[in-house]
């Protein structure tokens, strides 16, 4: 692997690119400018003399939504970014993705318009920004990256620029509902390229290996944050000390401290994502503290066992609605609604004389994962469904639902994302 020492051609402003969207880049490059250099306190590193022409690819971690404005934005040059196609049906919203460079790409599933896009977008000399994990990191852990990115790097014969975001966890954590006041830092490397011998697996494993970065706070920064409790319960589907599912929840006074409403333990949430547990409650870093619950539940998690020795019920909810994507495309349909259960053979949902609306069995489920705004969605039989489960956390059910399909079919325990 060596850096690229190509002479790269002098900048032009529309080169690959129409004058509505790069006068859309440019009109928010310096809109957000503001906000970027003042409360996200962004500051890069190694991003100035990045090659500002030729076909190549920005691959970077992914913590936050911001990431492909945070990411795209120090290198001063306009780039398509592949996006989950769930934001992208939005109307505002995806129009105004759609216009800074954002095209769609269906998880989970192969895509060929999605792959012929970025060649057609790679092919005309643009920068295309990609996040090889797939999807954004709850706890900060840099995730398992696909062979693809590899294979597409060789196929594409491109060269490499690498962004690692190395505190943008702590600015603004999956789970958390606000962000905090926190310096956000990226370091750029590159551009890189491989030898032609180099396998698709050894140039995904040096990627993986370069952007496997432990999250910091800057030093010598000041850092804040308010109702940094908000949003924790739904990732933190458990109390890590009693492990009562559902059992967490704001404090009526302090957005920052979260209480157990069984065992009534209590903990303040810190900016580093501390759990600073308050008289004999154990502290832990919300990582540790999720670990250990997943741990604790193991890879067939039930949610009360008594219930389950006797009913077969592995979770259930009186009320819940599966809803199925249009075949258009542009939103989701009611497929059933009623009571919802997941045993462990299926997930199923109930009218109320009895009769099963939709049963999805483990072995017809080809994939799970948390889209924006969590919402759980589920691949099966050829459909995308939606799981909108009337009580409990959201994020519990997903858990719940993936590593069951995993176990039963004999797969390794992944996260669910």
């Amino acid at each position: 692997m060596s850096s690229d020492d190509t002479e790269y051609a002098p900048r032009r402003w529309f080169h690959g690119l129409s004058f509505l969207s790069w006068l859309i880049y440019r009109f928010t490059w310096l809109a957000i400018l503001p906000v970027l250099k003042g409360p996200i306190r962004l500051k890069g590193f190694n991003h100035r003399g990045l090659p500002q022409t030729g076909g190549m690819l920005l691959l970077s971690n992914h913590l936050t939504l911001l990431d492909p404005f945070m990411v795209g934005w120090l290198p001063f040059r306009p780039s398509r970014f592949m996006a989950s196609s769930a934001p992208l049906r939005r109307p505002l919203l995806g129009r105004w993705l759609r216009a800074l460079g954002a095209f769609p790409k269906n998880k989970f599933v192969k895509d060929r318009s999605s792959m012929e896009e970025l060649q057609r977008h790679f092919d005309d000399g643009q920068l295309i920004t990609l996040f090889p994990e797939g999807t954004r990191s709850w706890d900060g852990r840099t995730l398992r990256m696909g062979e693809g990115i590899g294979r597409l790097i060789k196929r594409l014969d491109s060269p490499v620029l690498l962004s690692r975001m190395v505190s943008a966890h702590y600015f603004w954590p999956r789970w958390a509902r606000y962000p905090r006041f926190v310096p956000v830092h990226i370091e750029y490397e590159g551009p890189l390229t491989w030898p032609e011998n180099a396998t698709a697996a050894e140039i995904t494993a040096d990627i993986q290996a370069r952007l496997t970065v432990e999250q910091r706070i800057p030093e010598g920064y000041s850092t804040a944050g308010f109702r940094m409790a908000h949003g924790l319960s739904n990732f933190l589907w458990a109390c890590p000390s009693c492990f009562a599912t559902s059992s967490l929840d704001v404090h009526r006074r302090d957005g920052n401290q979260v209480v157990c409403v069984r065992c009534w333990a209590q903990w303040k949430v810190e900016v580093d994502t501390t759990l600073r547990g308050h008289d004999d409650a154990p502290s832990f870093t919300i990582r540790e503290a999720h670990d250990r619950v997943a741990a604790h539940f193991g890879e067939r998690p039930v949610a009360d066992p008594e219930h389950y020795k006797s009913t077969g019920v592995v979770l259930h909810s009186p009320s819940g609605k599966m809803l199925r994507a249009k075949k258009s495309g542009s939103g989701f349909d009611l497929a059933a609604s009623g009571r919802l259960r997941l045993t462990d053979q299926a997930l199923e949902v109930f009218c109320d004389n009895g009769l099963v609306q939709l049963s999805l069995p483990f072995a017809e489920i080809r994939a799970v994962s948390v889209e924006l705004g969590n919402n759980v969605q589920l691949r099966a039989t050829g459909e995308l469904y939606r799981m909108v489960p009337g009580t409990g956390s959201v994020l519990m059910w997903g858990h719940f639902v993936h590593t069951w399909r995993r176990s039963v079919q004999g797969l390794p325990f992944t996260p669910v994302g």
